[in-house]
Protein backbone atom coordinates (compact mmCIF):
# COMPACT_ATOMS: atom_id res chain seq x y z
CA UNK A 1 0.00 0.00 0.00
CA UNK A 2 2.28 2.19 0.94
CA UNK A 3 4.69 1.70 -2.14
CA UNK A 4 1.91 2.33 -4.18
CA UNK A 5 1.16 5.76 -2.39
CA UNK A 6 4.69 6.49 -2.81
CA UNK A 7 4.26 5.68 -6.65
CA UNK A 8 1.28 7.83 -7.60
CA UNK A 9 2.37 10.85 -5.33
CA UNK A 10 5.24 10.98 -8.00
CA UNK A 11 3.88 13.55 -10.96
CA UNK A 12 4.55 11.81 -13.80
CA UNK A 13 3.04 8.82 -12.42
CA UNK A 14 -0.23 11.00 -11.73
CA UNK A 15 0.17 11.56 -15.33
CA UNK A 16 0.44 8.25 -16.80
CA UNK A 17 -2.84 7.57 -14.56
CA UNK A 18 -4.86 9.79 -16.29
CA UNK A 19 -3.44 9.08 -19.82
CA UNK A 20 -4.77 5.01 -19.27
CA UNK A 21 -7.96 6.37 -17.93
CA UNK A 22 -8.83 7.97 -21.46
CA UNK A 23 -7.09 5.24 -23.49
CA UNK A 24 -9.36 2.66 -21.59
CA UNK A 25 -12.07 4.42 -21.79
CA UNK A 26 -12.01 5.93 -25.45
CA UNK A 27 -9.97 3.79 -27.20
CA UNK A 28 -12.75 2.09 -28.60
CA UNK A 29 -14.17 5.14 -29.94
CA UNK A 30 -11.37 5.14 -32.93
CA UNK A 31 -13.71 2.82 -35.25
CA UNK A 32 -16.55 5.27 -34.43
CA UNK A 33 -18.20 6.57 -37.90
CA UNK A 34 -19.04 10.67 -38.88
CA UNK A 35 -21.87 11.58 -37.16
CA UNK A 36 -24.42 14.47 -38.61
CA UNK A 37 -22.80 17.78 -38.57
CA UNK A 38 -19.22 15.89 -38.81
CA UNK A 39 -20.12 15.51 -42.66
CA UNK A 40 -20.98 19.49 -44.07
CA UNK A 41 -17.67 20.60 -41.95
CA UNK A 42 -15.44 17.78 -42.51
CA UNK A 43 -16.24 15.49 -45.09
CA UNK A 44 -18.36 17.80 -47.58
CA UNK A 45 -16.41 20.90 -46.81
CA UNK A 46 -14.00 22.38 -49.63
CA UNK A 47 -12.39 24.78 -47.26
CA UNK A 48 -10.09 22.26 -45.30
CA UNK A 49 -8.84 20.45 -48.37
CA UNK A 50 -5.99 22.45 -49.02
CA UNK A 51 -3.85 24.25 -46.27
CA UNK A 52 -2.15 26.30 -48.65
CA UNK A 53 -5.93 28.05 -49.10
CA UNK A 54 -5.64 29.42 -45.77
CA UNK A 55 -7.66 32.19 -46.63
CA UNK A 56 -10.74 29.72 -46.87
CA UNK A 57 -10.27 28.05 -43.87
CA UNK A 58 -9.71 31.14 -41.97
CA UNK A 59 -13.11 32.75 -43.38
CA UNK A 60 -14.80 29.13 -43.00
CA UNK A 61 -16.05 30.02 -39.46
CA UNK A 62 -13.91 33.59 -38.48
CA UNK A 63 -15.27 33.21 -34.44
CA UNK A 64 -13.90 29.29 -34.65
CA UNK A 65 -10.69 29.63 -36.77
CA UNK A 66 -7.99 27.58 -34.86
CA UNK A 67 -10.45 25.10 -33.97
CA UNK A 68 -11.48 24.78 -37.90
CA UNK A 69 -8.10 24.73 -38.78
CA UNK A 70 -7.11 21.68 -36.51
CA UNK A 71 -9.97 19.79 -38.39
CA UNK A 72 -8.02 21.13 -41.92
CA UNK A 73 -4.63 19.60 -40.75
CA UNK A 74 -6.20 16.93 -39.88
CA UNK A 75 -7.78 16.57 -43.41
CA UNK A 76 -4.09 16.58 -44.71
CA UNK A 77 -3.11 13.43 -42.46
CA UNK A 78 -6.65 11.06 -42.19
CA UNK A 79 -8.76 12.52 -45.45
CA UNK A 80 -12.15 11.05 -44.91
CA UNK A 81 -11.18 8.24 -42.29
CA UNK A 82 -12.72 9.10 -38.87
CA UNK A 83 -9.72 7.16 -36.85
CA UNK A 84 -7.42 9.75 -37.07
CA UNK A 85 -9.92 12.87 -36.25
CA UNK A 86 -10.74 10.66 -33.14
CA UNK A 87 -7.90 10.23 -31.98
CA UNK A 88 -6.76 13.86 -32.39
CA UNK A 89 -10.24 14.73 -30.03
CA UNK A 90 -8.87 11.97 -27.53
CA UNK A 91 -5.12 13.23 -27.03
CA UNK A 92 -7.03 17.04 -26.88
CA UNK A 93 -9.43 15.17 -24.32
CA UNK A 94 -6.12 13.88 -22.35
CA UNK A 95 -4.43 16.68 -22.47
CA UNK A 96 -7.29 18.93 -21.21
CA UNK A 97 -7.45 15.87 -17.50
CA UNK A 98 -3.31 17.36 -17.33
CA UNK A 99 -4.49 20.58 -17.61
CA UNK A 100 -6.88 20.38 -14.83
CA UNK A 101 -4.58 18.90 -12.78
CA UNK A 102 -2.05 21.24 -13.19
CA UNK A 103 -3.97 23.78 -12.37
CA UNK A 104 -5.28 22.83 -9.40
CA UNK A 105 -1.90 21.79 -8.35
CA UNK A 106 -0.82 25.32 -8.41
CA UNK A 107 -3.75 26.42 -6.93
CA UNK A 108 -3.07 23.77 -3.54
CA UNK A 109 0.82 26.09 -3.69
CA UNK A 110 -1.58 29.49 -3.20
CA UNK A 111 -1.60 31.91 -0.11
CA UNK A 112 -5.47 31.09 0.60
CA UNK A 113 -4.91 27.42 0.23
CA UNK A 114 -1.93 27.75 2.36
CA UNK A 115 -3.43 29.52 5.47
CA UNK A 116 -7.21 27.11 4.90
CA UNK A 117 -4.84 23.75 5.19
CA UNK A 118 -6.34 22.86 2.06
CA UNK A 119 -2.74 22.09 0.85
CA UNK A 120 -2.82 19.11 3.21
CA UNK A 121 -6.41 17.82 3.24
CA UNK A 122 -6.63 18.25 -0.43
CA UNK A 123 -3.31 17.13 -1.31
CA UNK A 124 -5.11 14.35 -3.60
CA UNK A 125 -7.59 16.74 -5.16
CA UNK A 126 -5.92 17.72 -8.63
CA UNK A 127 -5.63 14.06 -9.39
CA UNK A 128 -9.02 12.81 -8.18
CA UNK A 129 -10.20 15.50 -10.17
CA UNK A 130 -8.77 15.36 -13.34
CA UNK A 131 -9.76 11.54 -13.40
CA UNK A 132 -13.08 12.14 -12.83
CA UNK A 133 -13.37 15.18 -15.58
CA UNK A 134 -11.63 12.34 -18.08
CA UNK A 135 -13.99 9.20 -17.06
CA UNK A 136 -17.11 11.33 -16.59
CA UNK A 137 -19.79 10.14 -19.00
CA UNK A 138 -21.46 13.46 -19.95
CA UNK A 139 -18.01 14.47 -21.60
CA UNK A 140 -18.82 11.61 -24.13
CA UNK A 141 -20.04 14.35 -26.52
CA UNK A 142 -17.46 16.45 -26.67
CA UNK A 143 -14.71 14.00 -27.51
CA UNK A 144 -16.67 10.83 -29.42
CA UNK A 145 -18.48 13.44 -31.99
CA UNK A 146 -15.71 14.79 -33.92
CA UNK A 147 -16.90 18.15 -34.76
CA UNK A 148 -17.38 18.84 -31.03
CA UNK A 149 -13.83 19.22 -30.89
CA UNK A 150 -14.64 23.05 -30.70
CA UNK A 151 -15.93 22.36 -27.17
CA UNK A 152 -13.35 20.09 -25.78
CA UNK A 153 -10.15 22.34 -27.46
CA UNK A 154 -11.31 25.27 -26.09
CA UNK A 155 -11.68 24.04 -22.92
CA UNK A 156 -7.87 23.11 -22.90
CA UNK A 157 -6.43 25.91 -24.08
CA UNK A 158 -8.79 27.60 -21.29
CA UNK A 159 -7.87 25.58 -18.46
CA UNK A 160 -4.06 25.55 -20.42
CA UNK A 161 -3.84 29.85 -19.59
CA UNK A 162 -5.59 29.56 -15.94
CA UNK A 163 -2.56 26.90 -15.01
CA UNK A 164 -0.11 29.37 -17.01
CA UNK A 165 -1.48 32.15 -15.26
CA UNK A 166 -1.69 30.35 -11.47
CA UNK A 167 2.16 29.32 -12.05
CA UNK A 168 3.21 32.75 -13.04
CA UNK A 169 1.52 33.88 -10.59
CA UNK A 170 3.35 31.81 -7.41
CA UNK A 171 6.50 32.04 -9.56
CA UNK A 172 6.65 35.54 -10.85
CA UNK A 173 7.24 34.25 -14.45
CA UNK A 174 6.93 36.82 -17.26
CA UNK A 175 7.08 33.30 -19.76
CA UNK A 176 4.46 31.82 -17.89
CA UNK A 177 2.04 35.13 -18.25
CA UNK A 178 3.03 35.06 -21.91
CA UNK A 179 2.09 31.54 -22.32
CA UNK A 180 -1.57 32.51 -20.70
CA UNK A 181 -1.87 35.26 -23.08
CA UNK A 182 -1.29 33.14 -25.84
CA UNK A 183 -3.84 30.12 -25.11
CA UNK A 184 -6.10 32.51 -24.28
CA UNK A 185 -5.84 34.30 -27.94
CA UNK A 186 -6.02 30.59 -29.34
CA UNK A 187 -9.47 29.74 -26.97
CA UNK A 188 -10.96 33.23 -28.14
CA UNK A 189 -10.91 31.57 -31.55
CA UNK A 190 -12.17 28.52 -30.93
CA UNK A 191 -15.59 28.74 -29.14
CA UNK A 192 -17.38 31.61 -27.96
CA UNK A 193 -17.64 30.69 -24.03
CA UNK A 194 -14.05 31.16 -23.78
CA UNK A 195 -14.99 35.18 -23.22
CA UNK A 196 -15.48 34.45 -20.03
CA UNK A 197 -11.54 33.79 -19.62
CA UNK A 198 -10.49 36.91 -18.07
CA UNK A 199 -13.37 36.67 -15.91
CA UNK A 200 -12.28 33.34 -14.98
CA UNK A 201 -8.60 34.87 -14.10
CA UNK A 202 -10.20 37.44 -11.76
CA UNK A 203 -12.07 34.81 -9.90
CA UNK A 204 -8.79 32.68 -9.51
CA UNK A 205 -7.24 36.20 -8.34
CA UNK A 206 -9.66 36.97 -5.63
CA UNK A 207 -10.47 33.47 -4.57
CA UNK A 208 -6.84 32.00 -4.24
CA UNK A 209 -4.65 35.44 -4.03
CA UNK A 210 -6.29 38.16 -2.18
CA UNK A 211 -7.93 36.68 0.69
CA UNK A 212 -11.41 38.92 0.72
CA UNK A 213 -13.21 39.54 4.22
CA UNK A 214 -17.15 38.34 4.00
CA UNK A 215 -17.79 42.33 3.86
CA UNK A 216 -15.85 42.01 0.63
CA UNK A 217 -17.16 38.77 -0.98
CA UNK A 218 -21.00 40.41 -0.28
CA UNK A 219 -19.67 43.72 -2.31
CA UNK A 220 -18.23 41.40 -5.04
CA UNK A 221 -20.97 39.70 -5.09
CA UNK A 222 -23.07 43.16 -4.93
CA UNK A 223 -21.01 44.75 -7.94
CA UNK A 224 -21.18 41.35 -10.28
CA UNK A 225 -25.27 41.91 -9.97
CA UNK A 226 -24.52 45.56 -10.97
CA UNK A 227 -22.69 44.57 -14.03
CA UNK A 228 -25.74 42.30 -14.69
CA UNK A 229 -27.73 44.86 -14.84
CA UNK A 230 -25.29 46.92 -16.90
CA UNK A 231 -25.33 43.89 -19.30
CA UNK A 232 -29.12 43.62 -19.39
CA UNK A 233 -29.36 47.32 -20.45
CA UNK A 234 -26.30 47.24 -23.02
CA UNK A 235 -27.69 44.34 -24.92
CA UNK A 236 -30.97 46.03 -25.38
CA UNK A 237 -28.99 48.31 -28.30
CA UNK A 238 -29.56 46.91 -31.75
CA UNK A 239 -25.96 46.54 -32.74
CA UNK A 240 -25.06 44.92 -29.41
CA UNK A 241 -28.22 42.86 -29.77
CA UNK A 242 -27.49 41.17 -33.05
CA UNK A 243 -23.86 40.17 -32.00
CA UNK A 244 -24.90 38.62 -28.51
CA UNK A 245 -27.17 35.96 -29.74
CA UNK A 246 -27.78 33.64 -32.39
CA UNK A 247 -31.71 32.81 -32.21
CA UNK A 248 -33.37 36.17 -33.54
CA UNK A 249 -37.07 34.18 -32.33
CA UNK A 250 -36.08 33.56 -28.83
CA UNK A 251 -35.98 36.63 -26.02
CA UNK A 252 -33.78 37.16 -23.96
CA UNK A 253 -36.01 36.52 -20.59
CA UNK A 254 -37.58 33.19 -22.49
CA UNK A 255 -34.32 32.15 -22.79
CA UNK A 256 -33.01 32.70 -19.33
CA UNK A 257 -36.01 31.17 -17.90
CA UNK A 258 -35.44 28.19 -19.81
CA UNK A 259 -32.09 27.90 -19.16
CA UNK A 260 -32.33 28.01 -15.78
CA UNK A 261 -34.01 24.76 -15.75
CA UNK A 262 -31.50 23.19 -18.10
CA UNK A 263 -28.66 23.87 -15.85
CA UNK A 264 -30.70 22.14 -13.33
CA UNK A 265 -30.94 19.08 -15.54
CA UNK A 266 -27.05 19.46 -16.14
CA UNK A 267 -26.36 19.09 -12.68
CA UNK A 268 -28.58 15.93 -12.09
CA UNK A 269 -26.69 14.27 -15.21
CA UNK A 270 -23.40 15.33 -13.47
CA UNK A 271 -24.76 13.34 -10.57
CA UNK A 272 -26.87 10.86 -12.66
CA UNK A 273 -25.42 9.95 -15.39
CA UNK A 274 -28.71 8.11 -17.23
CA UNK A 275 -30.23 9.13 -20.14
CA UNK A 276 -27.53 10.70 -21.73
CA UNK A 277 -28.45 11.81 -25.69
CA UNK A 278 -27.37 13.85 -28.33
CA UNK A 279 -30.76 16.04 -28.87
CA UNK A 280 -32.64 17.44 -25.66
CA UNK A 281 -36.60 18.11 -26.81
CA UNK A 282 -36.72 21.12 -23.95
CA UNK A 283 -39.60 23.15 -24.21
CA UNK A 284 -38.78 26.80 -24.37
CA UNK A 285 -40.11 29.32 -21.37
CA UNK A 286 -42.56 32.09 -21.63
CA UNK A 287 -41.34 34.41 -19.23
CA UNK A 288 -40.17 33.99 -15.78
CA UNK A 289 -44.08 33.93 -14.47
CA UNK A 290 -43.42 29.71 -14.08
CA UNK A 291 -43.09 28.65 -10.81
CA UNK A 292 -40.57 25.81 -11.68
CA UNK A 293 -38.77 28.52 -13.45
CA UNK A 294 -38.61 30.86 -10.00
CA UNK A 295 -37.93 27.93 -8.04
CA UNK A 296 -34.84 26.74 -10.37
CA UNK A 297 -33.76 30.38 -10.19
CA UNK A 298 -33.95 30.81 -6.37
CA UNK A 299 -32.17 27.49 -5.88
CA UNK A 300 -29.50 28.83 -7.96
CA UNK A 301 -28.95 32.07 -6.31
CA UNK A 302 -29.00 30.19 -2.47
CA UNK A 303 -25.87 28.09 -4.69
CA UNK A 304 -24.16 30.95 -5.28
CA UNK A 305 -24.90 32.84 -2.20
CA UNK A 306 -23.13 29.85 -0.25
CA UNK A 307 -19.89 29.83 -2.44
CA UNK A 308 -19.65 33.44 -1.03
CA UNK A 309 -20.43 32.26 2.62
CA UNK A 310 -17.37 29.62 2.17
CA UNK A 311 -15.03 32.06 0.19
CA UNK A 312 -12.16 32.29 3.06
CA UNK A 313 -12.68 28.71 4.95
CA UNK A 314 -13.36 26.51 1.91
CA UNK A 315 -11.66 28.27 -1.18
CA UNK A 316 -11.52 25.44 -3.97
CA UNK A 317 -16.00 24.49 -3.04
CA UNK A 318 -16.35 28.51 -3.81
CA UNK A 319 -14.57 28.63 -6.71
CA UNK A 320 -15.36 25.18 -8.29
CA UNK A 321 -19.48 26.47 -7.84
CA UNK A 322 -18.60 30.01 -9.07
CA UNK A 323 -16.53 28.36 -12.00
CA UNK A 324 -19.36 26.29 -12.95
CA UNK A 325 -21.39 29.29 -13.57
CA UNK A 326 -19.00 31.91 -14.92
CA UNK A 327 -18.53 29.05 -17.65
CA UNK A 328 -22.23 28.43 -18.56
CA UNK A 329 -22.56 32.16 -18.90
CA UNK A 330 -22.26 32.20 -22.92
CA UNK A 331 -24.87 29.45 -23.70
CA UNK A 332 -26.49 29.26 -20.79
CA UNK A 333 -28.15 32.92 -19.38
CA UNK A 334 -28.89 36.07 -21.48
CA UNK A 335 -27.41 35.13 -25.45
CA UNK A 336 -30.42 33.63 -27.53
CA UNK A 337 -29.03 30.08 -28.80
CA UNK A 338 -31.13 28.02 -31.35
CA UNK A 339 -30.28 24.86 -29.38
CA UNK A 340 -31.56 24.75 -25.73
CA UNK A 341 -29.27 22.13 -24.24
CA UNK A 342 -26.12 19.92 -25.09
CA UNK A 343 -24.56 17.63 -23.45
CA UNK A 344 -20.92 19.18 -24.62
CA UNK A 345 -21.82 22.22 -22.98
CA UNK A 346 -20.98 20.66 -19.68
CA UNK A 347 -17.32 19.75 -20.84
CA UNK A 348 -15.88 23.17 -19.42
CA UNK A 349 -17.81 23.97 -16.44
CA UNK A 350 -17.90 20.06 -15.68
CA UNK A 351 -14.45 21.16 -14.14
CA UNK A 352 -15.86 23.71 -11.66
CA UNK A 353 -18.77 21.12 -10.70
CA UNK A 354 -16.03 18.27 -9.98
CA UNK A 355 -13.49 20.51 -7.94
CA UNK A 356 -16.50 21.88 -5.90
CA UNK A 357 -18.12 18.25 -4.85
CA UNK A 358 -14.29 16.61 -4.65
CA UNK A 359 -12.98 19.36 -2.48
CA UNK A 360 -16.43 19.73 -0.15
CA UNK A 361 -16.01 15.62 0.37
CA UNK A 362 -12.45 15.42 1.21
CA UNK A 363 -12.83 18.25 3.71
CA UNK A 364 -16.05 16.61 5.47
CA UNK A 365 -14.17 13.29 5.68
CA UNK A 366 -10.79 14.97 7.23
CA UNK A 367 -13.28 16.66 9.99
CA UNK A 368 -14.93 13.33 10.45
CA UNK A 369 -12.31 11.67 10.74
CA UNK A 370 -13.06 8.91 8.14
CA UNK A 371 -9.99 6.83 7.26
CA UNK A 372 -7.95 7.10 4.37
CA UNK A 373 -8.53 3.42 3.53
CA UNK A 374 -12.57 4.55 3.34
CA UNK A 375 -12.02 7.76 1.05
CA UNK A 376 -9.72 5.78 -1.34
CA UNK A 377 -12.39 2.72 -1.44
CA UNK A 378 -15.12 5.32 -2.41
CA UNK A 379 -13.06 7.18 -5.06
CA UNK A 380 -11.88 4.24 -6.72
CA UNK A 381 -15.84 3.00 -6.45
CA UNK A 382 -17.04 5.97 -8.42
CA UNK A 383 -14.50 6.61 -10.51
CA UNK A 384 -15.21 2.48 -11.52
CA UNK A 385 -18.78 3.50 -12.08
CA UNK A 386 -18.13 6.98 -14.10
CA UNK A 387 -15.66 4.31 -16.35
CA UNK A 388 -17.93 1.60 -16.82
CA UNK A 389 -20.76 4.19 -17.91
CA UNK A 390 -18.28 5.98 -20.07
CA UNK A 391 -17.15 2.88 -22.37
CA UNK A 392 -21.02 1.75 -22.54
CA UNK A 393 -21.93 4.75 -23.87
CA UNK A 394 -18.91 5.30 -26.42
CA UNK A 395 -19.97 1.55 -27.42
CA UNK A 396 -23.27 3.26 -28.56
CA UNK A 397 -21.70 5.94 -30.56
CA UNK A 398 -20.03 3.56 -32.98
CA UNK A 399 -23.39 2.31 -34.18
CA UNK A 400 -24.71 5.64 -35.01
CA UNK A 401 -28.10 4.01 -36.50
CA UNK A 402 -29.11 2.36 -33.03
CA UNK A 403 -27.76 5.30 -31.07
CA UNK A 404 -29.95 8.36 -33.52
CA UNK A 405 -33.15 5.39 -32.91
CA UNK A 406 -32.63 5.61 -29.19
CA UNK A 407 -32.68 9.55 -29.22
CA UNK A 408 -36.04 9.51 -31.12
CA UNK A 409 -37.39 7.31 -28.13
CA UNK A 410 -35.43 9.64 -25.68
CA UNK A 411 -36.82 13.03 -27.35
CA UNK A 412 -39.52 11.95 -28.55
CA UNK A 413 -40.66 15.83 -29.66
CA UNK A 414 -37.55 16.91 -30.91
CA UNK A 415 -37.59 17.50 -34.73
CA UNK A 416 -34.01 17.08 -35.24
CA UNK A 417 -33.57 13.83 -33.38
CA UNK A 418 -36.11 12.49 -36.03
CA UNK A 419 -34.06 14.23 -38.81
CA UNK A 420 -31.11 12.68 -37.78
CA UNK A 421 -32.20 9.57 -37.87
CA UNK A 422 -33.92 9.70 -41.18
CA UNK A 423 -30.54 10.76 -42.96
CA UNK A 424 -28.83 7.67 -41.06
CA UNK A 425 -31.39 5.52 -42.55
CA UNK A 426 -30.82 7.44 -46.11
CA UNK A 427 -27.22 7.05 -45.89
CA UNK A 428 -28.05 3.48 -46.01
CA UNK A 429 -30.21 3.19 -48.55
CA UNK A 430 -33.23 2.32 -46.50
CA UNK A 431 -35.19 5.59 -48.16
CA UNK A 432 -38.40 3.76 -47.36
CA UNK A 433 -37.72 2.84 -43.67
CA UNK A 434 -36.53 6.60 -43.52
CA UNK A 435 -40.17 8.02 -44.54
CA UNK A 436 -42.23 7.54 -41.55
CA UNK A 437 -39.32 9.08 -39.42
CA UNK A 438 -39.46 12.54 -41.63
CA UNK A 439 -43.02 12.09 -41.33
CA UNK A 440 -43.02 12.63 -37.80
CA UNK A 441 -40.36 15.38 -37.79
CA UNK A 442 -42.78 17.16 -40.31
CA UNK A 443 -45.38 16.76 -37.76
CA UNK A 444 -43.05 18.32 -35.09
CA UNK A 445 -42.69 21.33 -37.38
CA UNK A 446 -46.29 21.96 -38.11
CA UNK A 447 -47.92 24.95 -35.82
CA UNK A 448 -51.32 26.42 -35.48
CA UNK A 449 -49.81 29.67 -37.56
CA UNK A 450 -48.70 27.41 -40.61
CA UNK A 451 -45.60 25.17 -41.14
CA UNK A 452 -41.94 25.96 -39.46
CA UNK A 453 -39.99 23.04 -40.44
CA UNK A 454 -36.57 23.21 -40.35
CA UNK A 455 -34.66 23.11 -44.36
CA UNK A 456 -33.18 20.46 -43.43
CA UNK A 457 -35.89 18.51 -42.74
CA UNK A 458 -37.77 19.63 -45.71
CA UNK A 459 -34.28 18.69 -47.73
CA UNK A 460 -34.72 15.16 -46.86
CA UNK A 461 -37.68 14.57 -46.88
CA UNK A 462 -37.68 15.91 -50.65
CA UNK A 463 -34.91 13.84 -51.33
CA UNK A 464 -37.02 10.32 -49.84
CA UNK A 465 -39.43 10.95 -52.24
CA UNK A 466 -37.62 11.22 -55.12
CA UNK A 467 -35.51 8.37 -54.28
CA UNK A 468 -39.07 6.52 -53.85
CA UNK A 469 -40.57 7.41 -56.78
CA UNK A 470 -42.93 9.93 -55.27
CA UNK A 471 -41.86 13.36 -57.16
CA UNK A 472 -45.30 15.39 -57.05
CA UNK A 473 -45.25 15.32 -53.10
CA UNK A 474 -41.77 16.18 -53.60
CA UNK A 475 -42.00 19.17 -55.81
CA UNK A 476 -44.60 20.34 -52.95
CA UNK A 477 -42.36 19.94 -50.18
CA UNK A 478 -39.48 21.80 -52.49
CA UNK A 479 -42.14 24.61 -52.67
CA UNK A 480 -41.91 25.06 -49.00
CA UNK A 481 -38.27 25.39 -48.89
CA UNK A 482 -37.52 29.13 -48.04
CA UNK A 483 -34.86 31.03 -50.74
CA UNK A 484 -31.28 31.08 -49.92
CA UNK A 485 -32.40 28.43 -46.92
CA UNK A 486 -29.80 25.66 -48.04
CA UNK A 487 -25.92 25.69 -48.46
CA UNK A 488 -24.06 25.06 -51.15
CA UNK A 489 -23.64 21.24 -50.90
CA UNK A 490 -27.17 20.79 -49.66
CA UNK A 491 -28.38 22.85 -52.50
CA UNK A 492 -25.67 20.33 -54.64
CA UNK A 493 -27.65 17.24 -53.45
CA UNK A 494 -31.06 18.98 -53.97
CA UNK A 495 -30.52 19.21 -57.62
CA UNK A 496 -28.30 15.81 -57.93
CA UNK A 497 -31.27 13.79 -56.89
CA UNK A 498 -33.82 15.64 -58.52
CA UNK A 499 -31.82 15.33 -62.18
CA UNK A 500 -31.18 11.46 -61.67
CA UNK A 501 -35.71 11.42 -60.92
CA UNK A 502 -35.63 13.07 -64.44
CA UNK A 503 -33.09 11.07 -66.05
CA UNK A 504 -35.02 8.04 -65.44
CA UNK A 505 -38.12 9.37 -66.57
CA UNK A 506 -36.76 10.26 -69.88
CA UNK A 507 -36.59 14.02 -68.95
CA UNK A 508 -33.17 14.63 -70.24
CA UNK A 509 -32.64 17.87 -70.58
CA UNK A 510 -34.21 18.91 -67.22
CA UNK A 511 -32.07 16.23 -65.85
CA UNK A 512 -28.60 17.74 -67.88
CA UNK A 513 -29.88 21.30 -66.10
CA UNK A 514 -30.23 20.17 -62.93
CA UNK A 515 -27.08 17.75 -62.87
CA UNK A 516 -24.65 20.92 -64.54
CA UNK A 517 -26.36 22.97 -61.51
CA UNK A 518 -25.25 19.91 -58.84
CA UNK A 519 -21.66 19.68 -60.33
CA UNK A 520 -21.45 23.72 -60.17
CA UNK A 521 -22.22 24.19 -56.79
CA UNK A 522 -20.30 21.64 -55.41
CA UNK A 523 -17.74 18.60 -56.85
CA UNK A 524 -20.39 15.90 -56.72
CA UNK A 525 -19.14 12.30 -58.15
CA UNK A 526 -22.73 11.64 -58.50
CA UNK A 527 -23.63 14.50 -60.72
CA UNK A 528 -20.83 13.68 -62.91
CA UNK A 529 -21.64 10.38 -63.40
CA UNK A 530 -25.48 11.35 -63.94
CA UNK A 531 -24.11 13.91 -67.19
CA UNK A 532 -21.63 10.82 -67.92
CA UNK A 533 -25.07 8.59 -68.78
CA UNK A 534 -26.62 11.36 -70.96
CA UNK A 535 -23.89 11.93 -73.43
CA UNK A 536 -23.72 8.32 -73.80
CA UNK A 537 -27.54 8.52 -74.47
CA UNK A 538 -27.01 11.17 -76.90
CA UNK A 539 -24.50 9.03 -78.46
CA UNK A 540 -21.36 11.36 -77.52
CA UNK A 541 -18.70 8.29 -76.03
CA UNK A 542 -16.15 10.69 -75.84
CA UNK A 543 -17.72 13.28 -73.64
CA UNK A 544 -19.10 10.32 -71.58
CA UNK A 545 -15.97 9.15 -70.77
CA UNK A 546 -14.14 12.46 -70.29
CA UNK A 547 -17.52 13.21 -67.11
CA UNK A 548 -17.35 9.20 -66.01
CA UNK A 549 -13.27 9.33 -65.63
CA UNK A 550 -14.03 12.68 -63.21
CA UNK A 551 -16.67 11.35 -61.75
CA UNK A 552 -14.41 8.13 -60.36
CA UNK A 553 -11.61 10.76 -59.30
CA UNK A 554 -13.97 12.19 -56.98
CA UNK A 555 -15.61 8.52 -55.85
CA UNK A 556 -13.59 5.32 -57.27
CA UNK A 557 -16.54 3.35 -56.26
CA UNK A 558 -19.26 5.06 -57.93
CA UNK A 559 -21.14 2.34 -59.75
CA UNK A 560 -23.13 4.28 -62.37
CA UNK A 561 -19.79 5.95 -63.76
CA UNK A 562 -18.05 2.44 -64.17
CA UNK A 563 -21.10 0.98 -66.02
CA UNK A 564 -20.75 3.96 -68.09
CA UNK A 565 -16.93 3.75 -68.87
CA UNK A 566 -17.85 0.26 -69.91
CA UNK A 567 -20.78 0.89 -72.24
CA UNK A 568 -18.49 3.66 -73.98
CA UNK A 569 -15.67 1.27 -74.34
CA UNK A 570 -18.41 -1.04 -76.46
CA UNK A 571 -18.03 -1.50 -79.86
Amino acid sequence: MNTIASWLRRGWSQIALIALAVSVTYGITLDAPFYLDDYFTIVENLAIRHLTNLSAILSFTPDRAFGFLTFAVDYQLFGDSPAGYHLTNIIIHCLAGVSAWTFLRGLLRSPAAVRSDAGQELRWLPLVVALIFVVHPLQTQAVTYIIQRYASLAALLYIGSLSCYTWGRLRGSRVLYGGAVILACLAFFTKENAATLPLAVLLVELTFFRALTAKQAWLVLALTIVGAIGILLLVNIGPIDQATREATGITRVDYFATQAEVLWHYIRLFFVPLGLRIEYDVPLQSGLGNPFVLLALGAHAVVIGGAFLLWQRMPFVAFGILFFYLSQTVESSIFPIRDLAFEHRMYLPLLGITTACTAGAMRLASRWGIAVTGGVGVVIAVLLVLSILTVLRNEEWRHPLELLKADTRLSPKSERAWTSYAKELMRRGKFREALPALAAALNLGRTKEGLEVAPQTLLNGILALYYTGQPRKAALLESWLPENALSPVERSRLHEVKGLWLLQTGQVDEAKRNLELAAGLYPNAMADAGLAAIDLRQGNREAARAEARKALRKDPNNALARQVLEKSRAP
